[in-house]
């Protein structure tokens, strides 16, 4: 969630439930987390007021440094037995699964 948000700051919870293809009961679930952590807030939408937009805070920005180097460094290591081009291929497989 705190990923997609880093890209684009000021997502709705159906956004971020379309963009990660995780239901939104659970979207909610993960937003009331990161809000009780002070890692994002909730804002009212400016033309729905039935809806919020999810914001990151500051300690929330400031996680993407410490936590962007260590996503990388799980990756490395998950991929590392692949052969070059297989990771590309691997990608396109689950595209692929999720429909």
């Amino acid at each position: 969630l705190l990923g997609f948000l880093w890209k684009q700051d000021g997502l709705s919870q159906i956004e971020i439930s379309e963009k990660s293809e995780v239901d939104r009961t659970t979207i909610g679930g993960l937003v009331d987390r990161l809000e009780n952590c002070g890692l994002v807030e909730r804002r009212r939408h400016p033309d729905d007021r039935r809806a919020y937009l999810v914001h990151l805070t500051e300690a929330g920005r400031a996680l993407e440094a410490e936590l962007t180097p260590v996503a990388l460094r799980a990756r490395e290591k998950f991929t590392a037995a692949l052969e070059p081009g297989d990771y590309e291929k691997l990608c396109e497989m689950l595209k692929k699964l999720r429909g």
